[in-house]
């Protein structure tokens, strides 16, 4: 197992940011609120396209502060889209949404924007404490992804025939992108 995440991992970028392109290109063809989460998906999917490439022909020749930079926007970029999808979504159907819609919408804004934030600042200032910080938000901004393939928009679980196969599979490869990217704890010898 370990090979094959050894193989893929210099593409992860890239496949993330094909299937997320894929996933939305459609949402572009509407109005109003899918159209700006179909704006903002295909801006972020180019990045991580672009982004991936050039990690994937540069490879360690990039100078450390802009690796820095990319790796904080790539971890970052998606929370931020979540966080404006859901804050469109709000504002186009609050109409729809029952008391669990309203906890897992405001769960999932929270969570999506405090990661992104939260990431950005522990990875400039490189202290434990915000690194252990980032780590909780990261792991309530995995339970709003896995939030959204269980539950519909109004706060119902969804039937096992409506999970959208695509979006898991982004979910999982963001999610192994994201807990890759924390640095390492150092073990202390005694």
């Amino acid at each position: 197992m370990k090979k094959i995440s050894d193989i893929v991992k210099p593409f992860s970028e890239i496949i993330f940011g094909a299937l997320f392109f894929l996933c939305y290109f459609n949402y572009l063809a509407f109005k109003g609120e899918a159209l700006g989460i179909g704006i903002a998906a295909t801006v972020i999917s180019a990045y991580y396209l672009a982004i991936g490439i050039v990690n994937f022909v540069a490879g360690d020749k990039l100078p450390e502060g802009l690796k820095k930079v990319t790796d904080i926007v790539s971890i970052s970029a998606f929370p931020l889209f979540i966080f404006v999808s859901k804050l469109l979504t709000t504002i186009d159907a609050h109409e729809l949404l029952g008391p669990a819609g309203w906890t897992l919408i405001i769960l999932g804004m929270v969570g999506s924007l405090g990661l992104a934030v939260v990431y950005a600042v522990a990875r400039i200032v490189n202290k434990p404490v915000l690194t252990k910080i980032a780590y909780i938000f990261a792991s309530v901004f995995v339970l709003v992804l896995l939030a959204d393939i269980l539950f519909t928009i109004d706060g119902f679980p969804t039937d096992l025939g409506n999970v959208v196969i695509v979006d898991l599979v982004i979910d999982v490869l963001y999610v192994s992108m994201l807990f890759a990217s924390f640095p390492k704890e150092e073990k202390v010898s005694e």
